[in-house]
């Protein structure tokens, strides 16, 4: 059906309600990651958000490694990671099961990582910026950010590196928040 045909329906009927629907729905730009390239006319549907459906609330608690790492790829990235931090911390503080974007991921038990950190989460923040990360808890859900790093610096580019992880998932397990 036509959107012009919407809106000539007579009111009361099913394709003045169909029209009525339409309009109550909000059609927001996403943004993507600026590793992917995307046609910029790319929309999302959202829908409005239900008050009576309460969130715990979500506290974020940075290690120091985090801040060592993070003044490193800020030197190298500047704004565009600050927004993308930001981004990740308002998705986050929403919803901690969404994804932010399609790299965002636990990894599997037995890494190197994960004998020291269990449950040790990923997210890409840029095409070759990495934040390391656990969500835990429920009332109030704790993300405790360890590092920001490149993938060879974490050992998970190509190639990977096993010493490497080993080495960073020695270094996470020693942090203290």
């Amino acid at each position: 059906m036509r959107i012009d045909e919407i809106t000539a329906a007579q009111p009361g009927d099913i394709h003045q309600q169909m029209y009525q629907e339409y309009l109550r729905d909000q059609w927001v730009p996403h943004e993507l990651d600026e590793s992917r390239r995307t046609d910029s006319r790319t929309a999302v549907r959202t829908a409005a958000p239900n008050p009576a459906i309460q969130t715990p609330p979500v506290v974020f608690l940075k290690c120091q490694l985090y801040q060592k790492t993070l003044e490193t790829q800020l030197a190298r990235y500047g704004p565009t990671l600050q927004r993308a931090l930001l981004d990740f911390q308002q998705l986050k503080t929403q919803d901690t099961n969404r994804r932010f974007g399609t790299h965002d991921r636990t990894f599997p038990s037995g890494r190197p990582l994960t004998r020291y950190v269990p449950h040790m989460g990923h997210c890409h923040l840029l095409s070759d910026s990495v934040l390391f990360y656990t969500c835990t808890g429920s009332n109030p859900k704790v993300i405790k950010l360890y590092a920001v790093t490149s993938h060879d610096e974490a050992g998970i580019g190509q190639p990977g590196s096993m010493p490497r992880q080993k080495s960073l998932g020695q270094k996470f397990g020693n942090q203290t928040f």
